[in-house]
């Protein structure tokens, strides 16, 4: 047999994830995602974790010209470059990059949903604004290659090396005083 064949678990694509909805029942969830969960991860105290498959979505773009003015012309020109506005949209589907869906569900209702790269960017994103939140109150402060930086009152940046971190202290009950261990 010179057929081949891919093996892949059922996947959904963000528009049918951006139409979930809290308050929706689990099967509510796999009609509007057009698939059940992949696994269920956790299931405990009516508060249940489970994971889903999902595809973004691509466009293959023809391109036809390189030559600047080619068809230029008229609502059924064909791009000229990629990055010609009218490609951006426009071309054969394709079904791209995997990801995980995971979808906490709370008392069988659809609570929150978040992917892998939304965990990571998120903690990320989390981590600036503490940062940003940490040194607010003495105006602002500019991260260059990890380090800190504040203007001084000439208005020439000072480096920060030694900032404590004033969230921690304030939610452990600390006097809000330095601490240069």
């Amino acid at each position: 047999m010179s057929e081949k064949f891919l093996v892949s678990p059922p996947f959904t694509a963000s528009d049918q994830i951006v139409s979930l909805r809290a308050g929706m029942t689990l099967d509510e969830v796999n009609n509007t995602l057009g698939i059940s969960p992949y696994e269920v991860l956790s299931n405990v105290g009516g508060e249940v974790w489970t994971s889903y498959h999902f595809r973004v979505k691509n466009y293959i773009v023809p391109v036809t010209s390189f030559a600047q003015g080619l068809d230029d012309a008229g609502p059924n020109r064909k791009p000229t470059s990629v990055d010609d506005l009218s490609s951006q949209n426009k071309g054969d589907l394709q079904f791209g990059e995997w990801g995980t869906l995971f979808v906490h569900f709370s008392d069988g209702k659809f609570k929150s949903a978040i992917s892998e790269k939304g965990m990571n960017v998120g903690n990320e994103v989390q981590i600036i604004e503490g940062s940003l939140n940490n040194h607010n109150q003495n105006g602002v402060v500019y991260m260059i290659n990890d380090k800190y930086y504040a203007a001084d009152a000439d208005g020439v940046l000072q480096g920060l090396e030694n900032r404590c971190c004033r969230r921690n202290e304030r939610n452990m009950g600390g006097s809000g005083k330095r601490n240069n261990k």
